[in-house]
């Protein structure tokens, strides 16, 4: 969705963390220009009046990505550009020394080292709809970690269960696929457990719809 504006707006990349609808009533009544993933070169095309950048999602195919290189250009040319959730709060703990700042838990894990590959935040979507259709490691991470923190889970099961999903190919992992894969590991009933946990809790252990609505809140106060 372009917003209509003479005066400058904030661009928002992002898609699947948070729909692009979620995205525009957070906002409201204040205008955003709202775009899908950022891809490579995408900065290099912004309006002149752009002023701050918020990249949440981004395309993570090697020659489509956006690249360090092209986001500290940006930075060098005066934008202000933060990010959070997923390819934004990768480049973010990237270039944080630079200029670029992260909003959010996922860019704290990153900033931090606590994880550091883009698998942990890669997942597929409907390109029309930008609906995920898989689930990222980050967010199984972050849901064992609190069923183990709400006795859900015992240590040695959450570990058990991030290896199973650290080893599924990451189109497929999904918290179905993963409680498949565990069967011959966990015992019926924690899997049956755990699963009603996840459903129950499934947007509060959605982290990185969390860390996107933190980055709208915060450029909203800009």
């Amino acid at each position: 969705m372009m917003a209509l504006s003479k005066a400058p707006v904030p661009v928002i990349y992002v898609g699947p963390s948070l729909s692009q609808e979620e995205v525009a009533r957070f906002f409201s009544p204040i205008l955003a220009d709202i775009r899908p993933p950022i891809r490579r070169n995408d900065l290099d095309y912004l309006p002149q009046s752009t002023k701050v950048v918020g990249i949440i999602d981004g395309v993570f195919h090697a020659n489509l990505a956006v690249t360090p290189r092209e986001i500290l250009k940006a930075l060098r040319r005066g934008l202000r550009i933060i990010g959070s959730s997923s390819m934004g709060a990768l480049r973010a703990a990237e270039l944080n020394p630079y200029g670029m700042e992260g909003i959010g838990t996922i860019y704290k894990m990153y900033a931090s080292g606590e994880i550091n590959s883009d698998a942990e935040v890669a997942l597929i979507f409907n390109p029309n709809t930008l609906r995920s259709l898989s689930e990222p490691l980050v967010n199984i991470r972050y849901g064992l970690k609190c069923a183990y923190q709400d006795r859900v889970l015992t240590a040695l099961e959450r570990d058990t269960l991030l290896s199973i999903a650290k080893n599924l190919y990451y189109p497929e992992l999904n918290y179905p696929m993963l409680l498949k894969q565990a069967q011959v590991l966990i015992a019926p009933n924690t899997i049956e457990c755990f699963r009603a946990y996840v459903q129950k809790n499934l947007t509060a252990l959605d982290l990185k719809r969390s860390d996107a609505i933190q980055l709208i809140e915060y450029i909203k106060k800009l």
